[in-house]
């Protein structure tokens, strides 16, 4: 079965640059409550400034 407005046509989102050297951030992975890394660029970054993160409860 196929519709017109599949997901696969929307256009995508590309994904966001890591603060610290510009490359794409496919995904952030953390190792503690203060410490992330973005990858595959493996930039360390603040919690504050993770690419798409969301403010959870402080």
């Amino acid at each position: 079965m196929c519709s017109e407005n599949s997901p696969d046509d929307s256009p995508r989102e590309p994904f966001p640059d890591c603060p610290r050297c510009g490359a794409p951030v496919l995904l952030v992975v953390t190792r503690g409550p203060d410490s992330h890394a973005c990858q595959p660029c493996g930039c360390p970054v603040a919690s504050g400034i993770t690419p798409g993160a969301s403010k959870g409860d402080e």
